[in-house]
């Protein structure tokens, strides 16, 4: 895929011509499985206020995040991946095939559960596609980009009995966030209806 690179990821390795988010899935040899998130590291993103593309620290308080979020996420307030810098979203919106439109549907099995590599000493064998498995062969969403000053971020955490487990950036604390639609995707009655109360950008 034939993408510019902004400045700021000049340095960045490509694999099959694009950059891999850090927070993908990987094989002990470095084989990313594309479109899933290695939840195993998510919790230390959040917490360290890192770009899930190119894993560097998003400055704050007066740098800017950018979360990719669906209509469910943005009415629960919440996100569960790591925010991006603006450049690295918008290069992750021209190649992702997801946010990018390029897809009207999720995969209809999550590659984590038959992408084995058969090394004993990799930890695939151990990957649970239940996150991926959720959304399988559904219509694609709505995607929006929601931006906001680092001074807003704030990360959600839940109580368990071994401690608290980060679970996503927060949208209810950003105060007057920018909202643009990035695909359209193939929204249901659901999606519609909270696409309307919530008073986003129509999809059309």
């Amino acid at each position: 895929m034939n993408v510019a690179r902004p400045p700021q990821l000049a340095d960045e390795p490509l694999w099959r011509g694009v950059i891999v988010p850090k927070i993908t899935l990987c094989h002990l040899d470095g084989t990313p499985i594309l479109g899933e998130v290695d939840q195993s590291i998510v919790g230390d993103f959040l917490a360290s206020q890192q770009c899930q593309l190119c894993g560097k620290e998003i400055s704050s308080p007066r740098g800017t995040a950018v979360v990719m979020a669906r209509p469910g996420d943005l009415d629960r307030g919440l996100v569960n991946e790591p925010a991006q810098h603006r450049w690295c979203a918008n290069y992750s919106v021209q190649v992702c095939p997801m946010l990018s439109g390029r897809l009207d549907q999720y995969r209809t099995t999550a590659r984590s559960d038959r992408d084995r590599c058969g090394d004993p000493r990799c930890h695939c064998a151990t990957w649970d596609p239940l996150p991926m498995a959720l959304r399988a062969g559904q219509p694609a969403d709505p995607w929006y980009a929601v931006q906001f000053p680092m001074a807003d971020y704030r990360v959600d955490t839940i109580a368990l009995p071994g401690g608290a487990v980060m679970t996503g950036v927060s949208l209810t604390y950003p105060r007057n966030p920018r909202i643009r639609l990035v695909t359209p995707g193939r929204p249901g009655p659901d999606d519609l209806n909270l696409i309307d109360r919530l008073g986003l950008p129509t999809p059309v």
